[in-house]
Parts: structure tokens; C-alpha cells; sequence
């Protein structure tokens, strides 16, 4: 299960799940998908920290 929450408001802006198989920077693009609301700091731990996750969260907000 991947989540997507803002801290701010407490809500869950965004959910999916997977199947063991698929990484978390696999599953970032479903993922954030559906955020329409632009978002300006991500707290995630060490799987999220690479190029790609930082290319697609550029790309996105």
C-alpha cells in the first residue's frame, strides 16, 4: 500500500495498491496521478530517493 497524505489538513490525497513485486519508485506515477493540488515538500523514506522519483515529482508539481 502506498499513501499519499498531507499532513496539514490530516487528509489521504492519494492511495494505491500493489502487489509485493512493485517498488515504490514504480508505483509513484499511479501514485500522484491524482493529486490536483500542488505540492511543495515530500517526506519519504529511502526507497522514494533517486533520479527518477525526483524527475517525475518535477515533472508533476
Amino acid at each position: 500500500m502506498h499513501i499519499g497524505y498531507d499532513p496539514d489538513s490530516g487528509e489521504i490525497v492519494a492511495s494505491l495498491l500493489t502487489t509485493d513485486q512493485i517498488g515504490d519508485e514504480t508505483a509513484l506515477p499511479d501514485l500522484i496521478v491524482g493529486i490536483a493540488s500542488q505540492v511543495t515538500r515530500v517526506l519519504a523514506d529511502a526507497a522514494y530517493d533517486g533520479t527518477v522519483v525526483s524527475d517525475c515529482l518535477t515533472q508533476k508539481f
